[in-house]
């Protein structure tokens, strides 16, 4: 991990959840454009296609506005985006925005499925399952 950009909603992004941890691991963090940020903004709450309403199966609006951020974050240096939200990682479940990611120069993290994946492996290991993951290989 070289650079990091923390993908969320503004409050969460205030808050520093993320960068602040990592800052004090050492890792450099970049902050989120005011572009950026309205696209997930969009993305999470636009009525009637935002992931808050419609994410089984998303909207093209909404996985354009987050792979739109992505490209902001790395053209503002980063190399690994965590999407920090609840709703941002169900854009993975797009074989569009999966295929649109991978080919960018940038890690793509779900902490969600990581949390997760870590809860279940600590409370019941026998019963983790191989499960499909989704990553992102930045074309260096």
């Amino acid at each position: 991990v070289g650079t990091v950009a923390v993908l969320g909603t503004i409050g969460t992004v205030r808050l520093g959840l993320y960068d602040t941890r990592l800052r004090g691991r050492g890792v450099t963090t970049v902050a989120t454009t005011e572009n950026a940020q309205e696209s997930i903004s969009t993305a999470i709450r636009a009525v009637p296609h935002g992931l808050k309403h419609q994410s089984v199966v998303p909207s093209d609006s909404a996985i354009d506005n987050v792979i739109g951020a992505v490209d902001s974050a790395v053209e503002s240096g980063a190399d690994t985006v965590i999407l920090g939200c609840t709703e941002l990682p169900f854009v993975l479940r797009s074989e569009r925005a999966r295929h649109a990611l991978s080919l960018r120069s940038v890690y793509v993290v779900d902490p969600t499925t990581l949390l997760a994946r870590a809860l279940v492996e600590f409370v019941a290991p026998e019963k983790l399952v191989a499960g499909e993951w989704f990553v992102s290989s930045p074309n260096a």
